[in-house]
């Protein structure tokens, strides 16, 4: 393979996982060391994704020794794969190959990863809830909007939606 794509030849099947960087490393350097060595590289890669932490590092290894790095993706390359993906030179695929969304995930309070937009999903619903109700609640001060639809810090928490930056009361719009 490296002799008719005239370049280094480097396979990743499997999730991306943090620590993975290592491994890669010690391999690429391996590959370095080589007399025979080549100034591009082809990543075969499968892979569902994973971790961006050791793509980044993964990214910046194959930079330091290769001049030109490509990937080959022979069925999929999703999530944190897709982006990996994405930094190389060129991306080689067929009609079966499939590059994935990118989907950004936040560690939880239990260590677990989770999708970012699930976070995105409860901030918009508190926003919504924000939108329906005359006081919320931010930092122990009430926070109102006034009948024009502005938002507006109060002083004393208020129902009625009236404010005391000089906005007109409900009560006076009728």
């Amino acid at each position: 393979m490296e002799t008719k794509l005239d370049a280094d030849v480097f396979t990743y099947y499997g999730e991306i996982v943090n620590g993975v960087e290592r491994n890669v490393k010690d391999i690429i350097e391996a590959l370095a060391k080589d007399p025979n060595k080549h100034q591009a590289i082809y990543v075969f890669l499968t892979t569902p994704g994973g971790s961006l932490t050791p793509v980044q590092r993964m990214v910046d290894i194959l930079r330091h020794f290769y001049s030109e790095v490509n990937f080959i993706v022979p069925d999929y390359a999703y999530s944190a794969g897709t982006i990996w993906c994405m930094s190389g030179d060129n991306i080689y695929m067929n009609y079966y190959s499939s590059l994935g969304p990118i989907d950004p995930q936040v560690q939880s309070k239990d260590g677990k990863l989770v999708a970012a937009l699930g976070y995105l999903d409860k901030i918009n619903e508190l926003l919504g809830q924000y939108r329906t109700t005359a006081t919320i609640r931010i930092t122990g001060r009430p926070f109102c909007k006034n009948p024009l639809g502005r938002p507006c810090f109060c002083s004393q928490e208020r129902t009625d939606l009236s404010c005391q930056a000089g906005s007109v009361s409900q009560n006076q719009i009728r």
